[in-house]
């Protein structure tokens, strides 16, 4: 399961997004249904293809926004619904992965992805990550 930190503190965020590879997926979003609004920011580092990373782009967040505590005040409510929608999600992927193109030699696809995600909402920013990537935080 992912691992999480919150901050709350004074942020002003510069980020830049940008492919690293052929099976590398990035999403910068913004969401205004929240009260100021929120952003979610993911990196996914595709392995094996592209497409678990591409499914985790498109379902994530979508599955995070529906987790019961995820629109809450309550820290520890927003990172529990964070793990469950990460659960989710692969649970998702699980029953779709018989269908991308298979690996070498007719195996089935060996596509997976590690997951660096980054929610901004006002002045509270949440991170979590899965696999062997994470988020860096610094200050100049």
């Amino acid at each position: 399961f992912p691992s999480f930190v919150s901050a709350r503190t004074r942020t002003d965020i510069t980020g830049r997004c940008c492919d690293g590879g052929v099976e590398d997926v990035t999403c910068c979003l913004f969401d205004k249904s929240r009260p100021g609004g929120q952003a979610f920011l993911a990196i996914f580092d595709g392995h094996g293809g592209r497409q678990a990373a591409a499914y985790a782009k498109d379902h994530l967040w979508e599955n995070m926004k529906l987790q019961e505590g995820f629109n809450s005040d309550d820290h520890e409510k927003v990172e529990q619904a964070m793990c469950l929608a990460f659960a989710v999600t692969q649970r998702g992927m699980e029953k779709v992965v018989g269908t991308w193109p298979r690996a070498r030699y007719g195996l089935p696809s060996t596509s997976g992805t590690t997951a660096s995600v980054a929610i901004l909402r006002g002045r509270v920013l949440y991170t979590a990550h899965l696999g062997d990537s994470g988020i860096v935080l610094g200050v100049e």
